[in-house]
């Protein structure tokens, strides 16, 4: 039968949880960002020497985390690696035994792909042990794949056919915890490294806006209390960021100061969701001035990239980059 047939891809790999902090792999990972933050381990090696202990004391000290040298989620949230809303929700319903059987005239062609694709996340083995959301669109068919790997993980792949092409892989994720470890247009943003469980490539945003709330100055005498995200759950752009406040003050009376502090460049959308009047505003940066379009708050689109600003619009407005006010045309 087609499921159950193993991909034997080289040496495999030793058995890890979604994140294990003691694996040569993490350690390294460590080790390499925080030298780029500037606290030296030396060279890289995935040794948890008295080297890296002692950067590890230094930059949990400086950044407020419980003391110690230990190697945990705070400390990689902290150095940027984990996102911890960029879980996804993922749905698998098994195919029909029909659907199945067809898919073994071309096994050689799919286990091909597959074995490509895997490859280039570090999987060595897997076993192919379901198929399911099978769906067809103009003779173009898509299906997915629900494999074992030799160190227990469960991973989904979506496959794409294309009459008179070779089968493609769309998309590799776990299915237990929805991290995306692979997609076929793969620019490293919200993949998830499959050797360590980190995000492939560490959040630019200032270890303090991902550990703790930030103190963002209002360009009024009151100070606006931010709690700032550098992604959203479900955004495939990778430009959206997002910010809580619970603030009396318009959203216009802060935004110089906001954009200074948190936004990395211009291309970047934020969602700027307040608590206190139940509005979100979607802030970016138009033909020089500040676009803000004020929408009603909608229960939970802070965790869902689908539904921020999805609510009604309020208000659409441009305003001065340098003074906040808005612009007349």
């Amino acid at each position: 039968m087609l499921l159950a047939c193993s991909l034997t891809l080289g040496a495999h790999l030793s058995a890890f949880g979604s994140v294990d902090y003691s694996s040569t792999e993490v350690i390294k990972a460590v080790q390499e960002a925080l030298n780029e933050e500037g606290f030296d381990c030396g060279t890289p090696d995935g040794i948890a020497g008295n080297g890296t202990k002692s950067a590890i004391s230094d930059f949990r000290a400086k950044n407020n985390l419980p003391a110690g040298d230990m190697i945990d989620e705070d400390l990689a949230v902290a150095l940027g690696y984990i996102n911890k809303d960029d879980d996804w929700d993922v749905e698998f319903v098994s195919t029909t035994d029909g659907i199945k059987a067809s898919i073994k005239n071309v096994e050689k062609d799919l286990f091909a792909a597959l074995q490509n694709a895997l490859s280039t996340i570090g999987v060595e083995h897997v076993t192919v042990n379901d198929y399911g959301n099978a769906q067809s669109l103009n003779n173009v068919v898509t299906i997915d794949a629900k494999m074992e790997t030799d160190t227990g993980k469960t991973l989904i792949a979506t496959c794409m056919h294309v009459p008179n092409e070779s089968w493609e892989i769309r998309h590799i994720c776990d299915y237990d915890d929805g991290h995306y470890y692979y997609t076929a247009e793969d620019d490293g943003t919200n993949l998830y490294d499959y050797k360590t469980g980190f995000l492939k490539e560490r959040s630019d945003a200032a270890p303090a806006n991902e550990s703790s709330e930030t103190n963002a100055p209002s360009s009024s005498s009151d100070t606006i209390n931010v709690d700032f995200h550098s992604s959203v759950k479900n955004d495939v752009t990778g430009k959206w960021r997002l910010a809580i406040v619970d603030t009396e003050a318009p959203v216009n009376s802060y935004v110089v100061n906001y954009y200074k502090n948190f936004f990395k460049s211009d291309d970047e959308i934020h969602g700027i969701i307040n608590k206190h009047d139940g509005t979100t505003a979607c802030v970016s940066v138009m033909l020089g001035m500040f676009s803000i379009t004020v929408h009603k708050y909608v229960p939970g689109e802070e965790n869902d990239a689908n539904l921020l600003f999805s609510g009604d619009v309020i208000s659409d407005e441009f305003y001065n980059m340098e003074t906040g006010q808005i612009e007349d045309f």
